[in-house]
């Protein structure tokens, strides 16, 4: 049991600690079962340096007595809580089905299972939003199976609240904490969140699994991706996905208006509009075919019965999946609160180095000064940079910088901790050629470009991996000018 584990042991006795779930941006999942009740549960461990945090503490004891009041068949139950000697976690029901995405992306949703589960969603958000706790983050991975595949539940309520105190967040290097393919223009402007904040993001759940496609291009990138849902329209789902009943496009597009206002009023108003959409298209009878249980009750449990007022427009369509993976890699630990601020503070990207672009000027002059000057910068830029590879190299050693796997042993022989030439810094041997170094260099920056620009990079990390980026597009530079293919900005 490591250290962690053995923390959150040590917190709650009264149940059994067992192995890894999964880890993610806003914590680890735990598996465990209570002692003398022998349930099974799942406990959600916030990271450390979040729960280090007071404010933090504070908002996760507040939100947790909220949680524990959420009593809804689609919505994941928190059975108990603890705040205690630096540990944060919650203890809910464990459902072992999967999620929502995990479905979509290997064997695929058609129409009436994608409609089934935006409307039981829905359902369980108005029930939540009824007693002031807004979920923030609903997407396909927080949207949950039972053991039988069938009952869906919603989880992960108020989790981006706790961490980020209702404000949209980032690093202080500028990457987005969060899920910005879902997340509503208010939201990514640190504006006011309300029930349209999670319509929108039931919007793009349902635009997404009735095409396959994300209502925005994927830019790859975080803080550009938030740029697009405050500044641009979303695309047509009629243009994406053709084959969708009108009824159906129209219920969707509304719920991803740009303006909150024009989206609908509540959770129940798009659950009813999408009820009645849904019936109009596929039939009487349509929820029961769909492979989703639904428990539903009133208004909407009526519609769904009821004949169809128009003429049926389509019956089960063809399954859908994701036509675009837009998840990326495992995200790196996640910053500490210190490493954050709330996207709408964050300065605009800095310009070039002052320095080195005088150098560059300097160095395109006529007149001798000019070039000798520019030497000199040259010279002191690589004598700062050597030292801020000795600095690096010496906080890896130390375990400051959290690199694992195959990084760390990269980013130490970047650095010449196996030596001082090209071959020895890339793993190459001594007797490698150009084009072999070459290739090698550029992989290396590539690698730590993306790490540089990975959204929930911290802020050291990001620095870390700029130095050697630097160190990469060295080497680079010492090949034939003639051949040399330029490497990753």
């Amino acid at each position: 049991m490591n250290a962690d584990h053995a923390a959150v042991a040590a917190a709650l006795p009264a149940y059994e600690i067992r192995s890894e779930l999964g880890r993610g941006a806003w914590g680890v999942v735990l598996d465990g079962q209570h002692r003398q009740l022998r349930r099974e549960v799942a406990i959600k461990q916030l990271p450390a340096a979040f729960a280090d945090d007071a404010e933090v503490r504070s908002r996760f004891v507040a939100e947790a007595r909220l949680l524990g009041s959420l009593d809804h068949p689609h919505i994941v139950p928190v059975y108990d809580f603890v705040e205690r000697d630096g540990v944060c976690a919650l203890v809910m029901e464990k459902l072992s089905g999967g999620t929502v995405w995990d479905r979509f992306s290997r064997d695929g949703l058609d129409a009436e299972d994608a409609c089934a589960i935006a409307l039981v969603t829905a359902v369980a958000l108005h029930h939540a939003h009824l007693r002031g706790v807004m979920h923030r983050d609903i997407k396909p991975e927080n949207l949950l199976f039972a053991r039988d595949g069938g009952l869906l539940k919603v989880a992960d309520f108020g989790i981006a609240k706790v961490l980020s105190g209702g404000q949209t967040l980032a690093t202080r290097a500028g990457e987005v904490l969060g899920t910005p393919a879902y997340m509503a223009p208010e939201q990514a402007s640190a504006g006011e969140i309300t029930p349209a904040t999670d319509v929108y993001a039931i919007g793009v759940t349902l635009f997404e699994m009735l095409s396959g496609r994300l209502p925005f291009e994927d830019t790859g990138s975080p803080l550009a991706a938030l740029y697009q849902r405050v500044h641009e329209p979303p695309r047509e789902l009629g243009e994406l996905a053709p084959q969708v009943p009108a009824s159906l496009q129209g219920v969707v597009m509304a719920a991803i208006a740009s303006a909150a206002e024009d989206r609908h009023a509540s959770a129940e108003a798009f659950a009813v509009a999408l009820a009645q959409a849904a019936t109009d298209s596929f039939g009487r009878g349509w929820l029961d075919r769909a492979g989703i249980r639904a428990v539903l009750g009133g208004r909407i449990a009526a519609i769904t019965e009821r004949e169809p007022t128009g003429k049926v427009t389509a019956g089960p369509a063809s399954r859908v999946q994701p036509r675009e993976t837009l998840r990326g890699p495992p995200p790196p630990p996640v910053a500490s609160p210190e490493e954050l601020v709330p996207v709408s503070d964050l300065p605009p990207p800095p310009a070039a180095g002052s320095l080195n672009e005088l150098g560059r000027l300097l160095s395109g002059s006529e007149q001798p000064d000019a070039r000798r000057l520019a030497m000199e910068i040259e010279r002191a830029e690589a004598g700062a940079h050597e030292l801020k590879e000795l600095s690096l190299l010496k906080e890896l050693r130390s375990g400051g910088i959290p690199l694992s796997g195959d990084d760390l042993p990269a980013a130490e022989r970047l650095l010449g901790a196996d030596g001082p030439t090209p071959t020895a810094r890339l793993g190459l041997p001594e007797h490698a050629g150009e084009d072999t170094i070459r290739h090698a260099a550029l992989a290396e920056v590539s690698r730590w470009q993306r790490r540089a620009e990975h959204p929930l990079s911290t802020r050291r990390l990001v620095d870390a991996a700029r130095v050697l980026v630097r160190t990469g597009e060295g080497i680079l530079a010492t090949l034939p000018s003639s051949d040399r293919q330029p490497g990753p900005s």
